[in-house]
């Protein structure tokens, strides 16, 4: 099909115009850097999961139909609308702005529409007085078997939380945190049973199993950073996703997610990092974003922590992982988690063995004490599809 039909087009809000059904750049250019997303968005203008969202943490969705390729000032997604599912009835395009900028603060706001190489649709953002933190800026939508493109230009003033949630992902709530005393212990009605002594390897490695812990300061000198990986094998010996991305075998994909809960020394919430929170405010924890391809061995989902820099209220790291999708651990073998030290030395790894028709797991957390970092296997089974449902059952864990 030749582009003559399609001649450049300059669009104000509200604004639309047709567009070829191949495989279109959508380029959008900024005075500041920013954040970009794409999501994928079905009849009742909502995603079906987190995989329908594209941004720097997860490049590309399942179907490979939407890719992040650029980022920076010009930023560029590249649409394959040929492969897009049939029931995709629209993909929205949204702007972040950095911190605590706001859209006017940006000097320059545009999105450009390219197929084979040919500009086909311009649009500049009027930024003057614009005190909004995000931006819908346009969206490619369906239209009688065809696709158009159309400008819209709309503004939260919250930020990502409320773009996001407009589209249908859940965001999790910070709990504020609260100075409460600690319960008291209560009285014990039995003797706990004792928990075995850790395995260590020849190299001086420690394996854990559920319920056991070590010291990682004993451990080694070298903590001012740790990385947690997480990795995993599929059960079945169809096409390989990720563990905490895309993991396919059985009855289709299986989409997961690694996180992470601060918690201060009452167990209680300081805030979560996870793949729409890569970073902790106090940049002291990153998540490293969903491996969505699944392929060779290692980690597939790594979370660092900076010892040095965590604050002094952050008492325990707690480590999970849940499936938005409600899709269970009956699919999974293999599962592990592990801690790095800054000489990137193996110190600890926790081969988690169980399956079960659950949908999320506290693997594991990390705490200290008068500034000893202690690390503990859980492998608590929980029914939660997302970070804030399995909160209260984590707390529960870390109480007793």
């Amino acid at each position: 099909m030749t582009l003559e039909r399609y001649l450049v087009k300059e669009l104000i809000a509200g604004g639309n115009a047709p567009v070829p059904s191949s495989t279109l750049r959508i380029k959008i250019i900024s005075g500041k850097a920013a954040d970009i997303s794409a999501y994928s968005l079905y009849d009742n203008d909502k995603v079906s999961g987190d995989s329908d969202m594209v941004f720097y943490g997860q490049k590309t969705n399942d179907d490979l139909s939407i890719n992040l390729i650029e980022e920076g000032l010009t930023s560029v997604f590249e649409v394959n609308l040929s492969k897009m599912r049939a029931a995709v009835k629209k993909v929205a395009f949204a702007l972040t702005c950095d911190k605590n900028e706001t859209i006017q603060s940006l000097g320059k706001l545009a999105i450009q529409v390219e197929s084979a190489g040919e500009s086909l649709i311009i649009a500049n953002s009027e930024l003057a007085g614009r005190s909004e933190a995000a931006l819908i800026l346009g969206e490619l939508y369906r239209r009688n078997d065809e696709w158009k493109f159309r400008f819209i230009s709309q503004g939260f003033n919250g930020g990502l939380k409320p773009l996001a949630e407009h589209f249908g992902i859940e965001v999790a709530d910070d709990e504020p945190a609260v100075s409460t005393p600690a319960p008291a212990a209560p009285a014990p009605t039995s003797a706990p049973a004792p928990v075995s002594a850790p395995v260590v390897g020849p190299s001086g490695k420690v394996s854990l199993t559920k319920h056991q812990s070590v010291s990682l300061t004993k451990m080694s000198s070298a903590l001012s950073k740790v990385d947690i990986g997480l990795g995993w094998d599929p059960v079945s010996s169809g096409s390989g996703g990720g563990f905490f991305g895309k993991l396919l075998g059985g009855g289709g994909s299986i989409d997961l997610d690694a996180s992470c809960i601060l918690l201060d020394a009452n167990n209680q919430l300081i805030e979560n990092v996870w793949f729409m929170r890569l970073k902790s405010k106090c940049r002291s924890v990153i998540h490293h974003g969903d491996n969505l391809t699944g392929e060779g061995d290692g980690d597939d989902e790594i979370i660092t922590v900076d010892l040095k820099q965590l604050p002094a209220n952050v008492s325990t790291l707690a480590f999970t992982v849940n499936s938005f999708r409600g899709q269970t651990f009956n699919q999974v073998a293999n599962a592990f988690c592990r801690v790095v030290d800054s000489n990137r030395k193996e110190l600890v790894r926790y081969n988690l063995t169980e399956q079960g028709g659950h949908t999320g797991v506290f693997i594991a957390s990390l705490s200290r004490n008068h500034g000893d970092w202690t690390f503990k296997a859980h492998g608590i089974a929980i029914n939660g599809r997302t970070v804030k449902d399995m909160i209260p059952q984590i707390k529960r864990e870390l109480s007793q």
